[in-house]
């Protein structure tokens, strides 16, 4: 799965991630954009995002604490950036799901859905509650986000079925989706004519 990741990041050339859920993922998505910086920081050098960045997002301050100590062992300070947010309980387009309390301040072309943990989040909405396991995780964030996602972004989210079903029964651009069975992890990507000049020099360096 993690090898799966690697080779998404490094294949697509992403320049931007945001992470639900920190973990072994946290860093093999920043040394993967550490590698990216290599290669590519002089070709790139007129985008005007904050590029070769990772958003790490959970709501268990342990993992966070255990992925800030390698971070900073790998001297990847600079790429990965921890981030600490409370889950809570909502109605988002007539249906019960979660998200996190804050979210970075980045447009993502690439977002990896992993977590957080929803058997933490506090409260409940109408006695309904994610601390009983037999309700599988739920997370509207990007929905949320989708408005500001650019042609090209990418979205992989490992196992999480029901919750992929549904974001594909929310989302309401131009998604392909494909499954792979051998690792349970699902590729979303974003299919449309570029948004203008600047967005089509960014999709051809994808491409290229």
């Amino acid at each position: 799965k993690l090898n799966f990741l690697k080779n998404l990041i490094l294949k697509k050339k992403r320049l931007r991630v945001l992470e639900f859920g920190t973990g072994l993922s946290t860093l093999v998505i920043a040394k993967s954009l550490s590698i990216n910086k290599l290669k590519f920081s002089k070709k790139i050098k007129y985008f005007r995002e904050e590029n070769f960045i990772i958003y790490s997002i959970d709501n268990n301050r342990k993992f966070i604490n255990i992925s800030k100590k390698n971070i900073n062992n790998l001297k990847l300070n600079k790429i990965c950036k921890l981030l600490f947010s409370d889950l809570e309980m909502e109605v988002y387009n007539g249906r019960i799901s979660s998200s996190c309390k804050i979210l970075p301040n980045i447009n993502p072309d690439f977002i990896f859905l992993d977590g957080p943990d929803s058997t933490l989040i506090k409260g409940n909405y109408k006695n309904i509650s994610f601390a009983d396991k037999s309700f599988t995780p739920i997370q509207n964030d990007i929905l949320k986000m989708e408005t500001f996602l650019i042609p090209g972004t990418i979205i992989l989210i490992d196992g999480r079925g029901n919750n992929v079903r549904y974001l594909k029964n929310n989302l309401y651009r131009n998604w392909d989706y494909r499954y792979i069975k051998s690792t349970d992890q699902h590729v979303l990507e974003l299919k449309e004519a570029p948004l203008g000049n600047y967005n089509k020099k960014i999709i051809n360096f994808y491409k290229a």
